[in-house]
């Protein structure tokens, strides 16, 4: 019984660590009659599985925001990914922004009205990360105003 809790011990304490490997990525754009994109993307290697969590979407002005998975991989516009906590290790995912990623698999098309927030639930969204061409994209349509867009992951080693 002692070393079945000590066993369950340990194996809460290493899925806690693993947890704490979130990162995130935000844009924020003033646009004119133009889209926003913001990519997160598999490195290829590096890292066995990226969990994706949430995201959300803003705009000064009325807008659509499409979630996509799995386009042609992007090659430019790089963000920096943020680590949530200074201790995690530097995030493998990458992302990209105003990108050429190419239109996936639209998941869902949602309308924001002007100066609204949504949150978009990403639970459940995985991907190994075998191949840069497995990506979540958020794309606005052409808008004249500013958009904020958001995607917050997890990054598991096994």
């Amino acid at each position: 019984m002692r070393s079945l809790f000590i066993f369950l011990m340990a194996v809460s304490a290493f899925a806690q660590d693993r947890a704490n490997n979130v990162y995130e990525c935000y844009k924020e754009t003033v646009l004119s009659a133009a889209a926003e994109v913001l990519t997160v993307q598999a490195p290829g290697s590096g890292v066995d599985r990226i969990t994706f969590m949430d995201g959300f979407a803003y705009c000064s002005v009325a807008a659509t925001v499409t979630v996509e998975r799995s386009g042609t991989a992007a090659t430019t516009t790089t963000l920096t990914p943020v680590a949530v906590s200074p201790d995690t290790p530097t995030a493998v995912g990458k992302c990209f922004s105003a990108s050429n990623v190419g239109v996936g698999t639209v998941l869902s098309k949602l309308e924001i009205a002007a100066n609204e927030l949504i949150v978009i639930d990403l639970k459940g969204a995985r991907f190994a990360s075998d191949a840069t061409s497995k990506n979540y994209t958020f794309r606005t349509n052409a808008v004249t105003g500013t958009c904020r867009l958001f995607i917050r992951w997890t990054e598991d080693k096994f």
